[in-house]
């Protein structure tokens, strides 16, 4: 049976439990919880922040689907930046112990599932070592996620942003975790077809 679910990031001007609320009573039956300042952010909320979400959601029968961990601002003013492809190591790091800290998250609200984005390309890093990178970066993920499924989402503008290049770059990384979130709004915007 197919349900309907919906991101959180279109209400993020709105108090999270509110959301979640409207969310309900709209009629979907699960969110994909975004992670950004105003309603949970991996770096700034505790545990106990988790479990009082998780909580509601079960008291008004909301599933957490996933967590997207991709929030423009999780790590500065720079929208999305650093990335898994940012050319300073340093940088990178910062970008993975974000998203390992949205993997306890996703973790402790029973998500089964963490989207995840390439991060925007630069002049500073080759196309071939940005694809390096991005490889390695995800899969230590995958070694630190234990069952969680990661999917790459693409998306217009972003170093993978076609279906074509999310596709390529999951036959490099033989996972049956590691899938594809289509964001049919993002296919509309930076594809042919």
């Amino acid at each position: 049976m197919l349900k309907l679910c919906f991101n959180s990031t279109t209400l993020r001007n709105i108090e999270l439990f509110q959301s979640l609320s409207m969310i309900k009573t709209h009629g979907y039956e699960g969110v994909e919880l975004t992670l950004n300042d105003s309603h949970l952010h991996p770096l700034k909320h505790s545990s106990k922040k988790c479990y009082e979400i998780k909580a509601y959601c079960n008291d008004i029968d909301l599933e957490i689907v996933c967590l997207a961990a991709g929030g423009p601002t999780l790590l500065g003013q720079k929208p999305y930046e650093p990335s898994l492809i940012s050319p300073s190591p340093i940088e990178r790091e910062k970008r993975l112990e974000v998203i390992k800290h949205s993997i306890e998250f996703a973790h402790m609200l029973d998500a089964p599932v963490l989207n995840i984005n390439s991060g925007k390309p630069t002049e500073d890093i080759p196309i071939e070592r940005a694809h390096h990178l991005l490889r390695t970066g995800l899969q230590e993920l995958l070694d630190y996620s234990e069952q969680l499924i990661l999917v790459v989402e693409p998306e217009p503008d972003f170093f993978i942003g076609t279906t074509g290049q999310a596709l390529e770059l999951l036959e490099t990384i033989p996972s049956p975790r590691l899938q594809l979130n289509l964001d049919i709004g993002h296919v509309f915007c930076s594809e042919n077809d």
